[in-house]
C-alpha cells in the first residue's frame, strides 16, 4: 500500500495558507494542493511530512513549523494518507517564490478568506477548514480517521 502525506501550513495568525500550484500528477495540475508526497519506507509520517514541505518549499521559509497529525484516510490496500496542520512562527513573507527546477510547480500565499474561490484539489474543501478548526483548538477530536469502503447497494459513481 502506498502511504502519502499533505500539510497545510498556517501562519502565525490563521490568515493564510501556504499551497503549492501543481503541474504534477496530471489530475492535480492547474490546481493548488498543500506541500507533501510519498513516505519513504521505513519512515515515520511526521518525519516525511517535515522532509516533503521543506523539499518542495525549497526551505524559502526559515522559521519553525510544527505539524500535527490531524486525519488519516485509508483505501484498503491502495492508499493511506497523511493530513497534517501545520503553524508557522510568525507572518509569512510578503512575497514566497519557489518554483522547482523544471519552472512547473510554485508557492502561493493564499488568503484564507478567498482559498473557496481559489481552484483547489477537490479536498482541500474540507481539509483547510478541518486543519484551520484543528490548529486553533475549535474541533473536540484529536485525530479523525475516515476508511474508504465500497458504496452502499445502488450507489455508483457515474
Amino acid at each position: 500500500m502506498t502511504k502519502y502525506v499533505v500539510g497545510f501550513c498556517f501562519d502565525f495568525g490563521w490568515q493564510n495558507v501556504l499551497l503549492i500550484h501543481k503541474q504534477r500528477p496530471e489530475w492535480q495540475r492547474g490546481k493548488l494542493n498543500g506541500p507533501g508526497g510519498h513516505v519513504r519506507e521505513g519512515e515515520s509520517p511526521s518525519r516525511a511530512m517535515a522532509r516533503e514541505f521543506g523539499e518542495e518549499t525549497r526551505r524559502v521559509l526559515k522559521g519553525v513549523v510544527r505539524w500535527d497529525p490531524v486525519a488519516r484516510l485509508v483505501r484498503k490496500g491502495v492508499f493511506e494518507l497523511w493530513v497534517f496542520a501545520g503553524k508557522y512562527n510568525s507572518p509569512f513573507p510578503v512575497s514566497i517564490h519557489a518554483q522547482d527546477s523544471d519552472g512547473g510547480e510554485v508557492l502561493q500565499v493564499v488568503s484564507m478568506e478567498t482559498a473557496h474561490l481559489r481552484e483547489v484539489v477537490p479536498n482541500l474543501r474540507y481539509f483547510l477548514p478541518m486543519c484551520l478548526n484543528h490548529s486553533k483548538g475549535l474541533d473536540q477530536a484529536e485525530f479523525f480517521e475516515v476508511r474508504e469502503t465500497a458504496a452502499p447497494g445502488g450507489c455508483h459513481r457515474g
